[in-house]
């Protein structure tokens, strides 16, 4: 069987040519077609004989996932109405429900209609209720807002979707926000006290996770229409104002004296779920990396070797000019240039991680090497047990949790902090969108800071991921 390397090295960004969606043999469907073929292009068994709706054959040369997409774009260019997008949406979800081995695409493909959608209903396509797999719609759909726009409209657009950000985290519910503070060691809601119109209560609850994560897709769009670091950093930097956000000091005061027991030393995974600005950040150094693994472009760095980097002194060179900024995107930079770079190779990657908790004293960069490895060791998840993948043809989900916990373990288990493992453990999670098979993963780990790193970033994030 094919290897499936490049499904997961894309799963959080998809490849993507919105410019152009192609007709063969797909014009002139009804709607009922239309959503038929698209769950056709989804469950297609991939292997010998296969044939898409959209008329492509399966090749050994090609993977599943572009395929797929392809066959996406051709269907989903008949839909006329924001009505049926939106269905079409809800029945890839339903789907990926009923059906795990599939799991794995759900967020690729939402990704893909999200962009669409933006494309042809513009902020129409902004519709509440469609947080599902990694938020791979809304991902999508901010994608392509900064596309075609004067550069003196494009602060207007940011605010535009951060305000919807907004909407999409609020808890209009303030038993729900009291009940979850009751229970839980980590304070999930912030009163943001935003005045406002018919929709906005007072007080104004946010879940600070789902309102982070969504800034993530703010930041695909930065990524996506800008080229230079210095343009992703202030962009995404600026995205927080704390002078006119009085929930910011609150929030990050929660976050910073959350812990789970283990005290201090669990401050590798404080940052889970924070800070907008970093997440918009994380989600522009995402598209860039896919713009030049993928589409070899060659853009916001120097000295890459068919959009990959040759080696991590690089990379920390180059990601280090945005260090006077925050400190936290000099991670992120890290993290994403080192997961996106398959010339790299994870024991590569480990020794030099190894060497620089030994010999650098800039947290940052430290921090970035390992979660940089844990999303590349996540990436490889479909290279484990393949012949057993062969046998069964079934998903992540359905292999052995103990040799998931192995590859974590093999990868991660020589950092002191937990900056690996959480990476590890939120990408592993976007795939399996279960957080029983996940919490079964975290508990075969006996570094009991990283043990408690994995079950935290499962209970913080599992909410978004699960739907």
């Amino acid at each position: 069987m094919m290897k499936r390397f490049s499904i997961l090295l894309i799963f959080t960004s998809v490849i993507t040519s919105f410019s152009i969606y192609y007709t063969v043999n797909t014009n002139n469907i009804n709607k009922k077609e239309i959503n038929e073929k698209i769950i056709l292009c989804l469950t297609t068994e991939w292997g010998k004989d296969a044939i898409l709706p959209n008329g492509t054959k399966y090749k050994i040369t090609e993977d599943e996932l572009p395929a797929k997409l392809k066959c996406l774009r051709d269907i989903s260019k008949n839909i006329k109405k924001i009505s049926n997008l939106e269905e079409n949406v809800n029945n890839i979800i339903k789907a990926t429900n009923k059906n795990n081995k599939f799991s794995y695409l759900c967020h690729d493909f939402l990704h893909e209609l999200g962009s669409y959608g933006y494309l042809k209903f513009k902020q129409n396509s902004l519709i509440l209720g469609l947080d599902s797999c990694g938020w791979g719609y809304y991902h999508g759909a901010m994608l392509m807002s900064l596309k075609n726009i004067s550069s003196n409209h494009i602060d207007d657009k940011i605010t535009e979707l951060k305000e919807f950000c907004y909407r999409l985290a609020h808890e209009p519910n303030e038993l729900v926000v009291t009940e979850s503070r009751k229970k839980s060691d980590f304070d999930q809601y912030a009163d943001v006290g935003v005045e406002g119109s018919d929709i906005f209560t007072i007080p104004y609850f946010i879940d600070y996770s789902k309102f982070t994560f969504c800034g993530h897709g703010i930041g695909h769009a930065i990524g996506e229409s800008f080229d230079k670091l210095e343009d992703l950093t202030n962009y995404c930097s600026t995205l927080y104002d704390i002078k006119k956000d009085p929930g910011y000091e609150l929030m990050q005061r929660n976050v910073e004296t959350e812990l789970t027991g283990i005290g201090a030393e669990l401050n590798g995974i404080r940052d889970i779920g924070t800070k907008i600005d970093d997440e918009c950040f994380s989600g522009a150094m995402n598209s860039i990396m896919i713009r030049n693994l993928f589409n070899k472009e060659n853009v916001a760095f120097k000295y890459l070797s068919n959009g990959s980097f040759t080696n991590i002194d690089s990379i920390i060179s180059q990601c280090s000019v945005v260090t006077p900024i925050n400190g936290r995107l000099v991670s992120n930079c890290i993290r994403y240039a080192i997961a996106y770079s398959d010339i790299l190779k994870i024991q590569e990657i480990i020794n030099y991680c190894n060497n620089l908790q030994i010999n650098e004293s800039n947290d940052f960069i430290v921090n970035g090497c390992f979660a940089g490895l844990g999303q590349k060791a996540s990436n490889t998840l479909f290279d484990i047990n393949e012949a057993d993948l062969e046998e069964n043809k079934d998903s992540i989900l359905r292999r052995k949790d103990s040799a998931i916990t192995k590859l974590l373990i093999d990868s991660c288990g020589s950092e002191k902090k937990g900056y690996c493992v959480e990476r590890f453990t939120l990408e592993t999670l976007q795939l399996i969108r279960d957080s029983r098979a996940m919490n079964n993963i975290c508990n075969e780990i006996f570094n009991i800071i990283h043990k408690e790193t994995c079950l935290k970033a499962v209970r913080i994030m599992g909410t978004i991921q699960d739907k």
